[in-house]
């Protein structure tokens, strides 16, 4: 399967780094207690729909029905739909129990859900027809008592209300990543389509102030430790080649959301790229290696590496898909070589593997 590094690719598939490491066993430890059986864990599309499973990796909820985007907090999923073309369309965010499948909620003119606190919140962006924002470059959050208000508005141009991210335009909204409880928000601004421009804003939901924490156009993949402190992100330094978008590689960085304390973790050369950090712990991220083949392809593992020490630990090899839990120390990831998905304790190497189910998401993932 070829790897797609642009981020709206229908299924985000992980680059990987490129050091030595021990490959972890599976072997169950006692160091993270697992979540009581029937908590759901994951939530995966299907063939009609999506399920939710637990920790076992057993099936909770069967759900038929067709969505854009799913997030999974707590007892919560959220999808987006979308009927209709154009003026007759309906886009919309609808909020449902994940263990039965009843309905909780919906918010017209909205896609993309981010659920945090605990499945009490839900942070999302405006339609793409324009009808909640004639920019179509926000953030909005649903609160817990059911009131909606916008976080974030960025500006299209120099008489437009709203930040200006510096594109002259040409930026919109690419990716979220949020704290658990929902305090504070990172923002990919920028294009992935055609000009590969992109920085990051770190946004307090509380104020609405919001912080440039990148510049050059060449950061994203934003991911907030869990308690909304510090970035991590991945920032673009060379074109490797590639058919389309093309392979790139760059360094792993981290910063604190206030600009503070910024630091180089990992650096990728084009023969070994690291993409796609991921907060597993306040300590610790699991991060995309890809190394080049002799063909010219590249080689998707999954690894953990320690932030302060820099010691690097093989947790998968061979995956076509990466996501992971800031506050659960769970990573979800894909193989080729099966169908269905593993999730992974990444502190103890216990897997649970699922039959069933593709581009799965963890609760407690908060990114989209």
């Amino acid at each position: 399967m070829k790897l797609h590094l642009t981020r709206r690719a229908a299924a985000r598939i992980v680059l990987a780094l490129g050091a030595a490491g021990l490959l972890i066993p599976s072997t169950p430890a006692a160091a993270v207690t697992t979540r009581a059986p029937g908590t759901p864990v994951a939530v995966a599309r299907t063939g009609d729909g999506f399920i939710t499973v637990d920790g076992r990796g057993a099936v909770i909820h069967r759900f038929t029905m067709d969505a854009n985007h799913i997030s999974l907090d707590g007892d919560v999923v959220a999808i987006s739909t979308m009927t209709g073309f154009g003026d007759g369309s309906l886009e919309q965010v609808i909020g449902m129990d994940a263990r039965t499948g009843r309905e909780l909620y919906r918010v017209p003119d909205a896609f993309a859900p981010t659920l945090v606190d605990g499945g009490r919140k839900v942070a999302f962006l405006s339609d793409r027809w324009g009808r909640r924002d004639m920019q179509g470059n926000s953030v909005w959050l649903r609160d817990a008592d059911g009131t909606v208000r916008k976080l974030v508005q960025f500006s299209n141009g120099p008489d437009l209300p709203g930040v200006d991210n510096g594109m002259q335009g040409d930026g919109t909204v690419l990716s979220l990543a949020l704290d658990r409880t929902g305090s504070r928000l990172l923002v990919t601004e920028g294009n992935d389509v055609d000009l590969f421009i992109y920085d990051i804003w770190s946004v307090d939901v509380a104020t609405g102030d919001a912080l440039r924490l990148t510049t050059g156009l060449k950061s994203r993949f934003p991911s907030l430790s869990a308690d909304g402190k510090t970035a991590a992100y991945f920032r673009e330094t060379e074109l490797c080649g590639g058919e389309g978008a093309g392979y790139r590689t760059g360094t792993i960085r981290t910063v604190g959301t206030d600009g503070s304390r910024p630091k180089v973790i990992l650096r990728g050369t084009c023969d070994v790229i690291y993409t796609d950090p991921h907060w597993v712990s306040p300590t610790a991220l699991a991060v995309a290696r890809l190394t080049r083949t002799a063909d010219g392809g590249y080689t998707p593992d999954l690894v953990r590496i320690n932030v302060a020490s820099k010691r690097m630990v093989v947790l998968a090899k061979g995956i076509n898909y990466l996501n992971a839990s800031a506050s659960g120390h769970r990573a979800v990831y894909g193989t080729n070589d099966r169908d269905g998905f593993t999730i992974l304790d990444t502190v103890s190497g216990r897997r649970v593997d699922v039959g069933e189910g593709f581009l799965p998401r963890l609760s407690g993932d908060h990114r989209w």
